[in-house]
């Protein structure tokens, strides 16, 4: 064959590669377009008849048609035997998979009452609990928050003081100033309490489950929210709840999960989830504004949620690895860290601090420019006593602190020890004529003085120091109380340095 070859004229050859090429070309199209995916029809349906608007998705993949008045839906792209979940509020999810025959899918609806008497699942304790199968996301929440909202020491101690001298409340004590109200707290720090426990009227007596603050299962019993008038019904009281009778239910916003008791609640991607208990005028006085400082923000205007950022993805392909759960994008499954790093790097990712000096006719002039950036909601945000100071320190050249000439001076309620020194109080100041410093949040009748930074509005401040400054430092530490509380209380210091700057 070879010899054959070599003996055509090289023009010769070059026609026939050439036409080899182009029949090459003429039904490669053929061999590598790709098989069209098939069509498959079903009809989704329930004992009470045809279910419009469900949702038919490929599990892990999000390919999702809807079904039609009559219940009915055409599949496109689908392969015969991917798994299919069909989801629609108010209905357990279905789970099925793409057949050649027609899809008849029947859907459960959840009961709607809420069982009292039901016993909650322990995130780590007993049979079914919720580490068993999602051991990530409950070591993310026991980092959070939420898992000590009924345990932390600062919160038992401001709700019952412990007996400091001469047998008399040591600090600030709701339940002994202002016993009326101790009622309020439960539907927020201690929501999964029983209506005759204890515990509803004081949560630091909560124990077990409800010990456990804001814990897996009372967060997934959560169907809507039955109140729109966030910050006047509180926690509890707000949502719709349903604890099942017989047939168990967790409610979320995955609406393609392998499991057949879960269902698909949007609610679970409002911030009106997140009002129930981080907006809250309680007595009066507004002590949580988180929601409405969101609403007011233009992380809302831009459709950015609250769980958009403090639920962010972190990566995890599957919550429930070898347990039934399935493979999904890295950006389909949210994290319960809420704080991700902790609230000290949270802050310092949501802060900018610009700082110059000048030298005006000998006098030294600092200026400051303190922005909250890519925040839902002011700085700080959350209970009413957390607030940042800003302090001022300047020295001359053998290292003795100068007084400033011109400038803001921090309040009492920075603390005895920097009271009257050069800087800034960013905080929700309760004010009561002729009263001095910090109060508490039970108290009557009080004006509110806000100064905390609002998103995207930088806060200008400057100071004038004398001839002879040599090097100032400027430092912005946040607290979660005010100190003079934190020192009758006994309290480990909190101080937590967000940013430091040293001008020379």
């Amino acid at each position: 064959m070879f010899r054959a070859w070599e003996s055509f004229p090289h023009s010769k050859k070059l026609v026939l590669v050439l036409a080899g090429l182009l029949t090459l070309l003429l039904f490669l199209p053929k061999l590598t377009k790709p098989k069209e995916s098939a069509e498959y029809r079903g009809v989704v349906q329930s004992p009470g008849g045809p279910v419009e608007n469900a949702q038919v998705l490929i599990q892990g993949k999000g390919l999702q048609v809807v079904s039609d008045p009559k219940g009915e839906f055409l599949l496109k792209n689908a392969r015969e035997g991917e798994p299919l979940s069909i989801a629609k509020p108010g209905f357990f999810i279905a789970n099925s998979q793409v057949t050649r025959e027609f899809l008849r899918i029947n859907m459960r609806s959840v009961p709607t009452q809420d069982n009292l008497d039901y016993s909650w699942v322990h995130p780590r304790e007993g049979e079914g609990n919720c580490f068993q199968c999602h051991e990530k996301i409950v070591e993310d929440w026991e980092r959070s928050g939420h898992s000590h909202s009924a345990s932390s020491r600062g919160f038992k101690e401001m709700f019952k003081a412990r007996e400091g001298a001469g047998g008399k409340p040591a600090g600030w004590s709701l339940s002994h100033e202002y016993p009326e109200g101790k009622g309020v707290c439960a539907a927020c720090h201690a929501p999964g309490v029983k209506e005759k426990d204890p515990a509803l009227e004081d949560p630091t007596l909560a124990r077990g489950v409800d010990g456990l603050g804001v814990h897996c299962d009372f967060c997934h019993k959560i169907s809507g929210v039955r109140k729109q008038d966030a910050g006047l019904t509180h926690g509890r009281d707000f949502f719709q709840i349903q604890r099942p009778g017989v047939d168990q239910v967790f409610f979320g916003p995955i609406r393609d999960a392998s499991r057949d008791d879960n269902s698909f609640a949007p609610v679970f991607k409002e911030s009106l989830y997140c009002a129930a208990c981080h907006e809250g005028t309680l007595f009066g006085v507004p002590v949580y504004t988180t929601w409405s400082e969101w609403k007011e923000s233009p992380a809302a205007k831009e459709g950015k949620s609250c769980q958009q950022c403090h639920m962010a993805p972190a990566g995890e392909i599957n919550f429930a690895p070898g347990h039934g759960g399935i493979n999904r994008r890295p950006d389909a499954i949210s994290s319960h860290q809420l704080l991700p790093g902790g609230i000290l790097a949270m802050l310092r990712l949501s802060l900018r601090m610009d700082v110059s000096r000048e030298t005006v006719e000998g006098a030294v002039r600092i200026h400051a420019h303190l922005t909250a950036t890519g925040v839902g909601h002011r700085v700080p945000t959350g209970f009413i006593d957390r607030h940042l100071v800003l302090l001022v320190e300047a020295q001359d050249a053998l290292g003795k602190k100068i007084s400033s000439v011109r400038g803001p001076l921090l309040p009492v309620h920075a603390g005895q020890e920097w009271h009257g020194h050069p800087g800034f109080l960013f905080a929700k100041v309760l004010q009561v004529k002729g009263v001095e410093g910090p109060l508490p949040f039970w108290t009557v009748g009080p004006t509110v003085k806000d100064t905390r930074l609002e998103p995207g509005k930088p806060q200008a401040l400057e100071w004038e120091f004398p001839q002879g400054t040599k090097q100032v430092k400027l430092k912005l530490i946040y607290r979660k109380f005010w100190k003079e509380q934190e020192k009758v209380k006994g309290w480990p210091d909190g101080d937590q340095v967000v940013l430091e700057k040293i001008l020379q």
